[in-house]
């Protein structure tokens, strides 16, 4: 239940900043409505494409691009919240997020999930739970988990 209240404060604040930040990409502005375009609008602020490197923006829009299926947009999401990188470190999230991901059938999820599962980071260790993510993954083609 709190992971879902956790959820709804990602989601508002990504929309104060959207509403009230300056928009500085096509993506960014087709994003209310095109989650595909959250995620490019992402990948252009976590790598200063023709924007200001900005890692708290990508994060929130990776969360976003994430919830609206875009299955790669929860692994990058999962790896900004494991790293801590321009979000605050949250395990938990990011193995949500992971699952996610895993959910959607995106190969490296898993395998991420997995290895959190596995030693117990962010969630409750559950090496059988592990197990059904890493054999997800190998089946979706990430070979490095078979």
């Amino acid at each position: 239940m709190s992971l879902k209240i956790s959820a709804f404060v990602v989601f508002s604040t990504l929309s104060i900043s959207i509403s009230y930040g300056q928009i500085q990409t096509e993506e960014e502005v087709r994003c209310t409505h095109d989650v595909t375009a959250c995620m490019e609008a992402a990948k252009k602020y976590a790598n200063g494409d023709g924007v200001d490197q900005n890692y708290d923006l990508a994060a929130k829009l990776f969360v976003k691009a994430c919830y609206g299926k875009v299955s790669a947009a929860c692994f990058n999401a999962g790896y900004y919240y494991a790293e801590g990188i321009g979000v605050e470190e949250d395990q938990a999230w990011a193995a949500h997020l992971y699952v996610k991901g895993c959910n959607a059938d995106y190969g490296p999820a898993c395998i991420n999930a997995a290895y959190q599962y596995d030693m117990g980071i962010g969630v409750t260790k559950n090496r059988k739970r592990a197990v059904q993510l890493y054999e997800k993954a190998c089946i979706l083609g990430a070979n490095i988990s078979c």
